[in-house]
């Protein structure tokens, strides 16, 4: 299915012929104005991206939506020590190199109580193979650096690739671009996995130290 087009944004390719050079920041020409608030901590111009994301996004409210324009759930509810990530939803026919704030690869959705899916933030997902032969830096959304996931240990998928979170429907703690939204469970999933983190510790001690079940005494 060909991108929607949405009237508040014309987005620019990430080609080198369409940005004017091979490593041109990804920004639409124009957006709506960023709503204004006192607490905002958004630069000039952060917040305007924004607004085109979740104008582009806010139909998917409605998990019916999203799979009426090609997104598939894709993995099981994913979280961790830090928080949760929700259901991915993928659309296959944008893994095209190209970054439109208003069509993010991926949707991410936390079940709820009542056996509902709550669209909690995206995803936007870019292919190595679709990017670095055009490209010396990774790609941007904004002023906003994707992370690089081509190597082995990344905590991606298979597929060499860059990713940028972005929790554009549920206050996430952590901030706006993290991974994790400590406000996102998995407690209500049909299916779930806990995905282990470099340096963290994941449930409690069976023992405590002293005398063990097997003999002997643990450190003290």
């Amino acid at each position: 299915m060909p991108r929607p087009v949405t009237p508040l944004v014309l987005v620019t390719a990430v080609l080198a012929t369409a940005c004017g050079g091979p490593d041109a920041t990804i920004a639409p020409r124009s957006a709506s104005p960023a709503p204004t608030s006192a607490t905002s901590s958004f630069a000039p111009g952060e917040g305007e991206l924004l607004a085109v994301v979740r104008a582009g996004t806010a139909r998917y409210q409605r998990v019916e939506a999203a799979l009426d324009d090609g997104y598939v759930r894709s993995a099981s509810c994913a979280s961790s020590v830090f928080g949760g990530k929700g259901y991915t939803y993928q659309n296959a026919s944008l893994f095209d190199g190209v970054v439109d704030p208003a069509a993010p690869e991926v949707l991410n959705y936390e079940p709820t109580e009542n056996g509902r899916l709550r669209l909690v933030g995206v995803t936007f997902l870019v292919r190595a193979t679709a990017w670095d032969p055009f490209h010396t830096t990774v790609p941007t959304l904004g002023d906003r650096a994707f992370l690089d996931r081509r190597v082995a240990g990344s905590f991606g998928p298979p597929v060499a690739h860059y990713a940028l979170y972005a929790s554009v429907w549920r206050n996430n703690p952590r901030g706006m671009y993290d991974p994790y939204n400590s406000n996102v469970s998995c407690e209500f999933a049909d299916d779930a996995v806990v995905e282990l983190i470099r340096g963290t510790t994941v449930g409690q001690p069976v023992y405590p130290n002293g005398n063990s079940p097997l003999g002997g005494a643990a450190s003290r």
